[in-house]
């Protein structure tokens, strides 16, 4: 894959987070698993994508990457090992996020 998907997560902290070191899955994880877990979450508390509430935000950001590496450690449906179950945190996260993001709303809107 060539084309790179825009998120607010850069690739070398979704890596630090999955305490990965080598480049052998950069390609999916920037251009798919990333994406996804973002989109995931903006989704579960907005349709506004592009809301620039979710920049610089450290919820959103640890929600991401809760997830994203739920479903990297977790990818392959058939495997032999335990599959784990998405963090507990991360309903807390969005929860957050949803009420921040109501706040944020209002407050904004005064504004102009």
């Amino acid at each position: 894959m060539t084309n790179e998907h825009k998120t607010r997560i850069d690739l070398a902290t979704a890596k630090e987070h999955l305490k990965l070191e080598h480049d052998e899955d950069d390609s999916i994880i920037q251009n798919i698993y990333l994406p996804a877990a973002e989109q995931e979450i903006v989704g579960a508390v907005t349709l506004e994508y592009e809301s620039p509430f979710f920049d610089d935000n450290a919820v959103f950001k640890i929600a991401t990457l809760l997830l994203l590496s739920s479903n990297y450690e977790n990818r392959k449906a058939t495997s032999l090992q335990k599959q784990n179950e998405v963090p507990f945190a991360l309903i807390s996260y969005i929860q957050r996020l949803r009420g921040d993001y109501k706040k944020w709303t209002l407050k904004n809107s005064q504004i102009e």
